[in-house]
């Protein structure tokens, strides 16, 4: 009876583990296509082209080398904010996460945007704005030096 009890379990797990796979596989796909379907957005280019926190790289500079698998993709929360999502995989204690950094617009005109960095996850576990400050900081300072 154990070993049956033992077998159901271990199938289960196994099962599980295979789902949340691919699940995991079926997010990394739509970010992908996401990224190229919306590679024009306004939002996501205005962000992408500026410099990172006084640097001389850009966002997407940066963000391309610290990150695999890096994804844009722009939505209108239910507040009526227009958002930038940044998502990408990097090692955080020693795992591998991925983060997601949410960029919000504060102000809008025919030809300004601006915006701020609001939001930091880490597999979806909200992380403190002092924290998305220290990740910045670690990705431009494992940016390729010219």
């Amino acid at each position: 009876m154990k070993k049956i009890f033992l077998t159901v379990v271990l199938i289960a797990s196994l099962i599980l583990s295979g789902c949340s796979t691919v699940d995991s596989l079926s997010d990394d796909i739509y970010d992908q296509v996401s990224n190229v379907t919306q590679s024009t957005n306004k939002y996501i280019m205005t962000i992408q082209s500026a410099k990172m926190n006084g640097s001389s790289h850009t966002y997407k500079e940066v963000f391309d080398n610290f990150f695999s698998y890096p994804t844009w993709k722009h939505f209108t929360s239910t507040e009526g904010q227009e958002v930038v999502e940044f998502t990408g995989k990097c090692m955080y204690d020693n795992q591998n996460v991925k983060a997601k950094i949410q960029f919000v617009i504060t102000n809008e005109t025919a030809d300004y945007l601006e915006w701020e960095a609001s939001y930091l996850s880490f597999n979806d576990v909200s992380q403190s704005l002092l924290m998305l400050g220290a990740l910045f900081e670690a990705a431009i300072q494992d940016y390729p030096a010219n």
